[in-house]
């Protein structure tokens, strides 16, 4: 696994590694769409996740972060928010690192919604 350490935060980098191991066991493969650049919106840079099937190479889905100004955090919006739905789609995620990160995230920053502004706090 090789993380490029530009415009990702401490947790990004974490959270990368946890999503690499979650979505090999699920048989997915992950990535970023628009590379290193994003998306550009009027309230910032927005990343999204494409999610594919390691078999068959077929689309699964787009997972889309919150958009920001900084880049580091808007990598770290699509990271928690793929995980997220991971976790609450019946996946169980049994890293205790993660567990530990998502409860100071969520005491600090609300719980994780992604219809909501929770996670642009």
């Amino acid at each position: 696994m090789q993380i490029a350490l530009q415009d990702l935060t401490y947790a990004a980098c974490g959270l990368w590694a946890v999503l690499d191991q979650a979505t090999e066991q699920l048989g997915y493969d992950w990535d970023f769409c628009n590379g290193n650049l994003g998306q550009l919106t009027i309230e910032g840079r927005q990343y999204y996740i494409r999610i594919t099937n390691r078999g068959s190479g077929r689309l699964v889905g787009y997972i889309y972060g919150r958009p920001f100004f900084r880049y580091c955090e808007a990598r770290e919006s699509a990271l928690i928010r793929a995980l997220d739905f991971i976790d609450t789609s019946g996946y169980i995620i049994r890293d205790i690192n993660y567990h530990i990160w998502l409860q100071r995230h969520v005491s600090v920053r609300g719980p994780i919604d992604p219809g909501s502004d929770s996670d642009s706090n």
